[in-house]
């Protein structure tokens, strides 16, 4: 699996149609800088991927159920949490082979443009997409997706970034990222990552990353 490529304005292409959807619950933004504490008095940990959640009802619901409630009855039962979907698909950026987290309404827009080329007997991985952040825009436009080039030749690989996909250090960084930009300090840093489990060095080593 290749390293994750971090930005969000790019040209790039495709090294497969293949994506696999990625679905996490974080604090809501209003309770973003609040302590959540499960119903034995333990300190909670974000992002929640698996397990159970219990609702305003008090009844206590697999995650793996939550992902496909919709979206009203979510916000009604659980209004201090949010939901997050993504898509993780390999992309060849400037010859290198990356792993890369497109939120879903940029991965929508982007199967529509491989399908949409398809129909029109072009081959999607011979093509070269832009995807562009607006976050001035509401949520389901702030990403675009657009064909820059199409019939390129196949990508020469100049290397592929051998890791894994990031762990969890890595998550609550880029949800950091998410809630201040880049403006936290690093006592802020470390806290939050120290409120996650993440050991203090490790988080200092992490806080040099997120500066970059």
């Amino acid at each position: 699996m290749a390293a994750f490529y971090k930005e969000k304005n790019m040209k790039f292409r495709l090294k497969d149609l293949n994506s696999t959807l990625d679905f996490s619950i974080w604090k809501s933004w209003e309770k973003k800088n609040d302590e959540f504490k499960d119903s034995s008095g333990n300190l909670m940990k974000f992002p929640i991927k698996d397990g159970v959640l219990t609702n305003e009802k008090g009844e206590i619901k697999q995650v793996a159920d939550i992902k496909f409630m919709p979206n009203k009855d979510f916000k009604e039962q659980y209004p201090i949490y949010s939901r997050k979907f993504s898509a993780i698909r390999q992309i060849y950026f400037d010859g290198t082979e990356y792993g890369y987290r497109f939120s879903k309404t940029a991965n929508d827009k982007l199967v529509s443009k491989t399908n949409d080329m398809q129909k029109m007997g072009k081959d999607p991985l011979k093509a070269e997409f832009e995807q562009k952040l607006d976050k001035g825009k509401p949520a389901n436009e702030m990403y675009s997706i657009d064909i820059s080039q199409i019939d390129l030749p196949n990508v020469e690989v100049k290397s592929i970034i051998i890791t894994a996909i990031p762990s969890r250090d890595i998550e609550i960084l880029e949800a950091i990222k998410s809630v201040y930009g880049k403006n936290a300090d690093e006592a802020r840093f470390v806290e939050i990552m120290k409120q996650n489990a993440i050991e203090e060095n490790r988080a200092k080593e992490l806080f040099k990353e997120y500066k970059k």
